[in-house]
C-alpha cells in the first residue's frame, strides 16, 4: 500500500514538475519530501483533514453551512475520535436543516444506547427521513425497539447537547 501511495504521489509530483517545464533532479527524494510535508499537515486517523481544512470548515459551519458542520462532525467521529466535538458539529448540522447531518446526528446518538440520547436520535432520524433520507428507517426501527424494551427506565429526556 505504501508503494502504491508513493508511486501515485511520485506520478503527480513528476507531472507537476514537468508541466512547469522542469525535470526533477531526483524524483524519489522530491516525492519523499512532498509526502512528509503532506503528512505533517494531516491529523492522524482514518479520515484526514488538514488544519487549514478544519479551520475553513469551522468558519463555514459557524456561518450557517450545514454541510460543513456535518463534515466536521464526521471528522471528529471517524478521524479524531472526539465524541463531544462530533456531537457538537453534527448537532449544529442537524439544527441547520441538513438532512444528512440529521441522519448522522441521529445515528451517533443512537449508538450510545442511553435513555437521554435514544429518544433524541429517534427525533432526528424521523426528521432526516422526512427530509429525504430514506435509509434512516433502520435507525428509526432500532430506536423504537430500544425505547420499547427500556420504556420502564425512561423518566425524563434531556437534550443530547446544548445549543451553541
Amino acid at each position: 500500500m505504501k508503494n502504491l501511495i508513493f508511486l501515485s504521489l511520485l506520478f503527480v509530483i513528476s507531472g507537476h514538475a514537468f508541466s512547469n517545464g522542469e525535470a526533477p533532479a531526483n524524483a524519489a527524494d522530491l516525492a519523499k519530501k512532498q509526502t512528509k510535508k503532506i503528512l505533517k499537515n494531516r491529523t492522524v486517523g482514518p479520515m484526514y483533514l488538514s488544519k487549514s481544512e478544519i479551520d475553513t470548515l469551522m468558519t463555514d459551519a459557524l456561518n450557517g453551512n450545514g454541510i460543513a458542520a456535518n463534515k466536521l462532525g464526521m471528522y471528529f467521529d471517524v478521524g479524531d475520535r472526539n465524541y463531544e466535538k462530533c456531537l457538537y458539529w453534527l448537532g449544529m448540522s442537524a439544527e441547520l436543516g441538513n438532512a444528512v447531518g440529521q441522519y448522522n446526528y441521529g445515528y451517533v446518538l443512537l449508538r450510545t444506547k442511553t435513555k437521554n440520547n435514544v429518544e433524541q436520535a429517534l427525533k432526528w432520524l424521523e426528521l432526516a427521513q422526512k427530509n429525504g433520507q430514506s435509509y434512516a428507517e433502520d435507525g428509526i426501527t432500532s430506536a423504537k425497539e430500544w425505547i420499547e424494551k427500556n420504556k420502564n427506565d425512561f423518566t425524563s429526556i434531556e437534550p443530547a447537547i446544548e445549543k451553541p
